[in-house]
């Protein structure tokens, strides 16, 4: 399984790793801080079966990524990310 995370966050982004390393030590995992090279490695062929991105992130939003990867792979599990209680019930 490819799994993906996306944001922009270095201590989330380290935290997130560690934490899917240990669940899940057989799966690919992608860590990407800009959300323009996760799309560029999806749209490339690197697709995401999960990806956990961040709401919030400069040049692309996580609903656009995730609807991006949605229309690479329509069955992608999609995990937001919001530092924001507000900007997550904006979200839904």
């Amino acid at each position: 399984m490819n799994i993906f995370v996306v944001t922009s966050d270095k201590k989330e982004l380290k935290s997130l790793k560690d934490k899917i390393d240990k669940l899940r030590p057989g799966d690919e995992l992608f860590c990407y801080e800009d959300p323009l090279s996760a799309l560029a490695s999806a749209r490339e062929g690197t697709i995401p079966d999960t990806a956990f991105i961040s709401l919030d992130m400069p040049e692309l939003g996580g609903l656009d990524l995730g609807t991006y990867f949605k229309e690479i792979q329509a069955l992608v599990n999609i995990i937001l990310i919001a530092d924001n209680r507000d900007l997550a019930y904006d979200a839904i």
